[in-house]
């Protein structure tokens, strides 16, 4: 294959393997076009492409000399228009899927796209194990955790707190951290440190406080969970009243400038948060103007990472009107 060097050259030249229709069932998804192709990447211009394209290192000379010795496959999920959305590497001794990757390296890939590569590696008869679930992030996946949560009951959390080296939350097997936090959130009154590493998680966390008010927790980690605004607005919700939190961590969860209204709400009534990370979630300058007003409120905050944000430091100074957060 003659390598190419124009965009369209290189997507004239992808081979089509398979191809996915999106259905619009609701006007909320008018950007979504039809029908997606996965394409697989054969030459060392084609991964520089998507390297380009997507903002990660696919087309590194790593990933070329892996591809060259036959020691991986590459395949993109690209639209109607040849925009690539999601990156496979699938390794080809052990047909099995090494990494699923979105845009800018992100390990979070958004929700709609998880039924087609579901598809797309059955199609391929890609093996389907444990990693290539834990990369996706559970927020689409039959877990239990909403059952779970509906039916928790004081005496569930009393049986629960009495015999912790028994609790098993059910859809989170896979997900070692959080089955340790939550233990350690029914069994200790002090945590300094709460890691929760997927939306199941926080979605029993969020159960159990209310059964247990008196906690006192130093810092909550939510990082890349995808818990997206509706998240947020839980997460906010169930912090009403509580006065130990003080480092929280929503890093790359899709907050959006809706979830950055809600934060600000938050901030604005707490004097105890002393650290938030939004950095990576898409909150732009509305989103900034929005947590202005709780961010200048608070009393206690000390540091705020606003980074990747498609925010210029310019406009955060200007629109806060204070130099000592970064």
């Amino acid at each position: 294959m003659v390598p190419c060097f124009g965009t369209n050259d290189c997507l004239n030249e992808m081979k089509e393997v398979y191809r996915y229709n999106f259905y619009k069932k609701n006007k909320k998804v008018q950007d979504i076009p039809d029908q997606f192709v996965f394409s697989e990447l054969t030459t060392p211009a084609e991964l520089e492409l998507e390297g380009l394209d997507m903002y990660h290192c696919i087309g590194s000379d790593n990933y070329k000399e892996s591809l060259f010795n036959g020691d991986i496959k590459v395949f993109s999920l690209r639209d109607s228009k040849n925009n690539p959305h999601v990156t496979i590497e699938v390794d080809a001794k052990s047909n099995s899927i090494n990494e699923i990757t979105g845009h800018g390296d992100s390990k979070i890939i958004h929700p709609r796209y998880h039924s087609a590569v579901h598809d797309f590696a059955k199609f391929i008869n890609v093996n389907l194990d444990y990693k290539f679930y834990s990369v996706i992030p559970v927020i689409d996946m039959p877990d239990g955790s909403e059952m779970f949560v509906n039916n928790l009951t004081s005496e569930v959390i009393k049986q629960m707190q009495q015999s912790l080296d028994r609790v098993k939350f059910k859809g989170l097997e896979s997900y070692m951290d959080d089955n340790a936090s939550l233990r350690k959130l029914l069994g200790s009154e002090n945590i300094e440190h709460l890691n929760l590493c997927s939306l199941s998680g926080l979605l029993i966390f969020i159960g159990l406080v209310k059964f247990i008010p008196q906690l006192n927790i130093g810092e909550l980690d939510f990082k890349d969970n995808f818990i997206r605004t509706e998240g947020v607005l839980a997460l906010v919700s169930s912090l009403k009243g509580n006065i130990s939190v003080r480092r929280i961590n929503l890093r790359r969860n899709h907050v959006m400038a809706a979830g950055a209204e809600a934060l600000a709400k938050y901030l604005g009534m707490t004097n105890h948060t002393e650290s938030i990370n939004l950095s990576g979630n898409h909150i732009g300058n509305d989103g900034l103007i929005a947590l202005s007003d709780g961010i200048i409120k608070n009393r206690s905050l000390k540091e705020i990472d606003l980074s990747e944000n498609e925010i210029g430091h310019r406009n955060i100074y200007q629109i806060l009107g204070i130099a000592n957060l970064t």
